[in-house]
């Protein structure tokens, strides 16, 4: 019973992400790369100084360093 109620959580997540990579790809300019992954969005880009990730508690994570 926990397995199937573990994978529809699980899956209502990853469409959560999906939704939000769309959003975003909508949104931004072209020169920024939407990525969804498992459990993140990551952007990337010329304009960005640095790789922002959002992570599954809806927080924004710089990750990498200066470029």
């Amino acid at each position: 019973m926990f397995d199937i109620l573990e994978k529809r959580v699980q899956a209502a997540a990853e469409r959560r992400v999906e939704t939000l990579a769309a959003e975003a790809r909508a949104s931004l300019p072209g020169d920024i790369k939407v990525e969804a992954g498992r459990e993140v969005i990551r952007l990337t880009g010329p304009g960005l100084r640095r790789r922002l990730v959002l992570d599954r508690a809806l927080s924004w994570l710089r990750m990498g360093g200066w470029r």
